[in-house]
């Protein structure tokens, strides 16, 4: 009887942690899942799934100092945020019988898509020519749209670095672009 009223006190005393640590952090919580998903219900779903992961490490969570505690917050909600909207890439690259009946949406839109695929064709072809560092580089910056702090901190660079390496990795983009022989070529 005495083991079950100590273990029953742990859950209450941890859920009303969590509870109160969402209370503190909810805000920070939700503009760090707006920095990466821009629809509220994708903002919703990841800051979710962040403190189900939180749950799990309470008992690192009460040792940690609150400013510690902000930075592991922010880490935990970016990092789901990420690894959501890989999710949601992988998904989006998959097609279903169903979307392969259905009708097209409208010319105005093929016709969107067929300019984009044309605009796109050419870093498509010079992409694997591209050293990796260029392309998470590249890919960091314009398709996931991370800052220059976020980049060096996923890349392990110095901050004030990251300006310059991108710079560069556009050039070399361009110059890759332009012998390419593509039709962009400029005189």
């Amino acid at each position: 009887m005495y083991i079950e009223k100590e273990t029953h006190r742990g859950k209450d005393d941890d859920r009303q942690f969590i509870l109160d640590l969402y209370r503190d952090f909810c805000r920070l919580m939700f503009f760090t899942a707006q920095k990466y998903c821009s629809d509220p219900l994708q903002q919703e779903e990841v800051v979710q799934e962040s403190l189900r992961k939180l749950i799990e490490k309470v008992g690192t969570l009460r040792t940690l100092k609150p400013s510690v505690l902000a930075s592991y917050i922010v880490a935990t909600v970016r990092n789901t945020a990420i690894s959501y909207l890989r999710a949601q890439a992988k998904d989006k690259a998959v097609v279903s019988l169903e979307d392969l009946s259905e009708e097209p949406a409208s010319q105005e839109s093929m016709d969107e898509a067929l300019i984009l695929q044309e605009e796109l064709a050419p870093l498509r072809a010079i992409w694997p020519q591209l050293s990796r560092e260029d392309q998470l580089l590249l890919e960091g910056k314009y398709l996931l749209g991370y800052s220059s702090a976020q980049l060096a901190q996923q890349l392990g660079y110095e901050p004030a670095n990251v300006r310059m390496k991108l710079t560069r990795a556009r050039r070399r983009a361009l110059k890759l672009m332009k012998k390419g022989g593509n039709g962009h070529d400029q005189p």
